[in-house]
């Protein structure tokens, strides 16, 4: 009679893929938890990992305060602009990638009950390219902060 040997799972299938994230400053291999948990900075060399827009959101702001404003804004290609890829093409390689519309988002929230304006800009959409779009929210949370006499952060 043949001897059956258990199956084991493979060592990949053991450790999710995205379980750990290695420090391009110091090379130390962070548990994702822990690096969550310390704001994303390394424990090991103090390097800063970069925060994506609604991290930094909820890093910032009182737990569901933030009310984004002109979330429809979009850019266009108005000079044709044409590298090693159209504009268009690089912008929505960038939504598919991020998430989001633009390397800017701003609206309204509280710090400690407090009301502020902020604008945080993010690195990831086309290394936080700043096109028409991208100008104008930051002048619009501007002109918002201003009417209202509110407090402006703009990351």
């Amino acid at each position: 009679m043949p001897v059956k040997f258990p199956q084991f799972r493979s060592r990949r299938d053991a450790f999710p893929e995205k379980m750990w994230t290695r420090c391009p400053s110091c090379e130390e291999q962070l548990f994702n938890k822990q690096l969550d948990k310390n704001q994303r900075v390394c424990t090991r060399c103090g390097h800063h990992f970069r925060l994506r827009v609604a991290a930094r959101i909820a890093q910032l702001l009182d737990r569901d305060s933030f009310r984004e404003q002109d979330a429809n804004l979009e850019s266009v290609d108005m000079l044709g602009f044409v590298d090693q890829k159209p504009y268009p093409e690089r912008l929505e390689a960038a939504r598919v990638a991020t998430g989001i519309r633009d390397a800017a988002v701003w609206g309204t929230g509280t710090i400690g009950g407090s009301k502020v304006a902020l604008c945080v800009m993010d690195f990831a959409f086309m290394g936080g390219s700043m096109g028409t779009v991208v100008g104008e929210k930051v002048t619009r949370a501007a002109e918002h902060a201003l009417e209202e006499r509110l407090p402006l952060i703009v990351v």
